[in-house]
Order: C-alpha cells, then sequence, then structure tokens
C-alpha cells in the first residue's frame, strides 16, 4: 500500500515513503510559507490571541486599535498553523519592532530575516523567553532586561499587595 521513492544523486541512493515526504513537506510549509502580513479582517481573531497577555501586548494592541495593519510608519505579520490559529506576531513601528509569541514554537528564522530586511531597524523587544532566541540571528549592539508590574484586581488593597512579574528583554 505505501509506496516507496528512490532517489538517485550521483552514488548515493535515498529511499523515503510518501509519509516521510509529507511530514517534511508539512514542515517546510509551516516554517516557511506560514508567515503573512496581517490586514484589517485580521482584527478580530489576532486581538483575541494577544489579549490572552494583553500587559505584554500593550503596545502591540494600542497600535492596532489606533492605526489599523498598515501605514507609512508600521505594519504587522502574524505565524498562523495549519488551523488557522495564531503562533506569534510581528509588530514594526518605525524602526522598532515588538514580537510576541505564547511559547518558543515558531519560526524564529522567518521573523530574523524580516527584520534584517529593514536596515535602518533599532530595536526588538518582548517576552525574554521568545527574544532569545533572535540573538542566533540578529546582532544585536547591546541587551537590556527589564522588568514591569501587572496590577491584577487580586493585587488590591494598595499597597500590600502583589502585582503580576514579567521578565521582558529589550535589545537594541
Amino acid at each position: 500500500m505505501w509506496q516507496t521513492l528512490i532517489l538517485y544523486c550521483g552514488t548515493f541512493r535515498i529511499a523515503c515513503s510518501w509519509v516521510q515526504i509529507s511530514l517534511s513537506l508539512r514542515k517546510y510549509l509551516l516554517s516557511n510559507y506560514m508567515i503573512r502580513k496581517l490586514v484589517e479582517k485580521d482584527r478580530e481573531e489576532v486581538l483575541q490571541f494577544l489579549k490572552k497577555e494583553s500587559a505584554l501586548n500593550l503596545f502591540i494592541i494600542g497600535d492596532i486599535e489606533n492605526f489599523g495593519f498598515y501605514t507609512g510608519f508600521h505594519e504587522l505579520w502574524a505565524q498562523l498553523d495549519l488551523n488557522n490559529s495564531y503562533k506569534a506576531v510581528l509588530l514594526r513601528y518605525f524602526n522598532s519592532f515588538v514580537f510576541y509569541a505564547k511559547d518558543d514554537d515558531f519560526d524564529v528564522v522567518s521573523f530574523a530575516n524580516i527584520i534584517k530586511n529593514y536596515k535602518d531597524s533599532d530595536s526588538l523587544s518582548g517576552k525574554k523567553s521568545v527574544i532569545d532566541p533572535f540573538e542566533e540571528y540578529i546582532d544585536f549592539n547591546k541587551s537590556r532586561n527589564q522588568f514591569f508590574t501587572e496590577l491584577t484586581p487580586s493585587s488590591f488593597p494598595l499597597p500590600y499587595g502583589r502585582g503580576k512579574k514579567h521578565d521582558v528583554l529589550f535589545q537594541v
């Protein structure tokens, strides 16, 4: 039932099943073709994705609400999986970039290439856990860790309440 494809490359013989080819093709498509520029029709779904961690995505959400999805000074890209679920979002605001992903399962190489296409890019910021992988592909001049505290209803009454601490990396 399963057919095998045999490729001859010089003196090497490569044999693999259609299943292996299918899995390889799927991985290739996911890593190279699922990042796209966002447009107005993406508004509801991308905001829903970003608002899951709204404190971390304050700038991206604010830019979408104030400017939409493309002006001369800002634009947005997103990586989607095969089910059209958002994996990551990249915002360019003038020469600065803000990146968000829930975890480290995103195509860092393609996002790094987008950033490198802007010769005057001066910074990349976002959660430290998802910004760190970019260091392998982008040469940053300096790096700065910053922290911020999210004030939540459960953190009241002030001044004795506790907020939620986030680890954020800002790179220039």
